[in-house]
């Protein structure tokens, strides 16, 4: 299987996309961890193959649905190291290659803008509730970079 695929097949199973309660599951989140560690290690190589402009949606999608999940987490060593994991696939996928499309072309389309919208607003609130500056800096990055992502 191909591992871009199997760290969101594993991320969607331990946070599916419709669930509205919060996670309480340590276990779940140490698994999502992984994949997510995963993901960036696939994603961030200058040589990965360029994503399709649907996985990229899928990703993106998936990454913004992780940053709601963690709101609802209580401050923990873990629900920081998963939001810097989350940061650095961020920044992966807006690094990644595309086939016959560019990352700023989709966020603002049609079918990526409510979501564009939503990441920002919840890494805005990431940034101002972190005690750490250096995270808070991390997530105004992010930001950033999602506004005008790299080329």
């Amino acid at each position: 299987m191909d591992p871009v695929l199997a760290a969101v097949e594993c991320l969607r199973t331990a946070f599916p996309p419709d669930a509205e309660a919060p996670d309480h599951h340590p276990r779940r989140r140490e698994e999502a961890l992984v994949s997510l560690v995963t993901l960036a290690q696939v994603l961030a190589p200058p040589d990965a193959p360029p994503l399709l402009p649907l996985q990229f949606e899928v990703l993106f999608r998936q990454l913004t649905h992780l940053l709601l999940v963690m709101k609802a987490w209580e401050p923990s060593g873990t629900a920081e190291e998963f939001l810097r994991v989350v940061l650095r696939c961020i920044d992966a996928l807006l690094r990644s290659p595309l086939v016959a499309a560019d990352a700023a072309q989709l966020l603002s389309g049609v079918r990526l803008r409510d979501i564009t919208g939503q990441a920002l607003s919840e890494l805005l609130l990431a940034a101002v509730v972190q005690p750490s500056a250096t995270l808070c800096a991390a997530c105004l990055g992010a930001v950033s970079r999602v506004c005008r992502p790299p080329a």
